[in-house]
């Protein structure tokens, strides 16, 4: 009998896990964390949008870290290492020491993240049929969304208290991270006979300026989204001055919007209108959200308009992943989705940096908006010159199920 870690349905479920434990846990508890934290005087509102930016700094590392590590010995033993050293920073985050110890770690979380995302994403696919790749790919999205939900909707439990102390808060995160992990672990492991990195020679493409257009998009786009993504649960509880637990459990709308857009997107989407439309039509969705926030102040516009941006990114990831094939082609897609990370990594360091900048110059929540709102726009001009070429059938070095 196969090993687990041979088998597909297994590491369908670990490599979900992965995320559910990444994006879910490690990254989803800050934001809803943050009115308690701010209240309990762990560190200030400006505070909170730099060391979203460390943490994204710690993405990016870890983006170059993970190809090191794997290459020196393989992905299913990269995947442990970030893990574990995420759920360090977890255990380590509940102490109390000042907005600098949660900085470090904090960027010990984002160069988890970035590990765990990249072997992730992988690990799913490898030894899986072609016609099975898309369904594999989108459960990595489902789970990053089905975990911040989780994540908003729980840490307000009266066990958890997270009213009393932020602390419980993190310690929860951990023990959850921990369950993750350990059912997770046995199908971290590099499929036999399964390539990981090509050779470079082979990544080479002949649409790079096309690839360089579809990155300002993508990255501009991603400055856009880090109010939401860092700061809806600290806008909620200031300005609509609502409770610490239902601004915590508010996050859980990213949550949605992140779990959905891919399908809605990249599915739905692009039957309606086809590929090229969809991209547009995406990211003017996430303008009409921003301007929605800046131009109304009800409760309930402002959690639909969030819900809308969460969207919008998840909707532009799978599109630009799809993108980044057409363009790049089986053999650079690896390198070039590892740019993307990179990008990524940056553009939300920047927009992190840019709130935090913006609020300690007391120009307000609105002033986050606007910036994104400018980003918005600037990411669907430049969509209008994101194209694809004609449909070509490719093989992807794809094994036996």
């Amino acid at each position: 009998m196969n090993p687990l870690s041979e088998r597909t349905w297994y590491r369908a479920i670990a490599c979900t896990l992965i995320m559910i434990l990444s994006m879910g846990l490690l990254y989803g508890v800050y934001p809803p964390l943050l009115p308690a934290m701010i209240e309990q005087g762990w560190l200030t509102r400006s505070q909170a949008g730099y060391i979203a930016a460390v943490t994204s700094i710690g993405t990016l590392v870890g983006a170059f870290a993970c190809t090191a590590l794997g290459r020196k010995y393989n992905l299913g033993i990269a995947a442990r290492v970030f893990l574990l050293i995420g759920l360090a920073s977890l255990v380590l985050s509940a102490i109390k020491l000042g907005p600098v110890w949660l900085g470090i770690n904090r960027f010990a979380a984002g160069f988890s993240i970035a590990g765990a995302g990249m072997t992730a994403a992988t690990l799913i696919t490898q030894g899986a049929r072609d016609q099975q790749r898309g369904r594999l790919i989108a459960l990595l999205g489902l789970g990053a969304g089905f975990g911040s939900i989780m994540m908003a909707m729980t840490l307000p439990f009266p066990l958890i208290d997270i009213k009393a102390s932020a602390m419980n808060g993190w310690l929860y995160a951990a023990i959850l991270s921990a369950l993750c992990l350990a059912i997770a672990w046995p199908g971290l492991r590099t499929r036999r006979g399964s390539v990981e990195f090509l050779d470079k020679k082979y990544s080479r493409s002949t649409h790079t300026k096309r690839l360089v257009i579809l990155s300002i998009c993508y990255g501009t786009m991603t400055v856009a989204c880090t109010p939401v993504f860092v700061y809806l649960s600290t806008y909620i509880h200031d300005e609509h001055k609502a409770s610490i637990a239902f601004s915590t459990m508010a996050y859980a709308i990213t949550g949605v919007g992140v779990a959905s857009g891919g399908y809605i997107c990249n599915e739905i989407f692009v039957r309606l209108i086809g590929r090229y439309a969809s991209l547009i039509a995406t990211l003017v969705v996430g303008l009409g959200a921003a301007l929605l926030i800046i131009f109304t102040d009800l409760l309930w516009v402002d959690l639909l308009a969030s819900f809308l941006i969460a969207l919008t990114h998840s909707g532009c990831s799978a599109l630009r992943t799809h993108g980044v094939l057409k363009l790049a082609g089986p053999a650079g897609e690896v390198v070039w989705l590892k740019i993307f990370k990179v990008i990524a990594a940056l553009s939300f360091a920047a927009g992190s940096f840019t709130c935090g900048i913006l609020l300690e110059a007391e120009l307000g929540y609105v002033s986050l908006f606007i910036m994104s709102a400018i980003a918005f726009g600037l990411a669907v001009v430049t969509s209008w010159f994101v194209t694809l070429p004609k449909p070509v059938n490719v093989s992807i070095n794809d094994s036996t199920e």
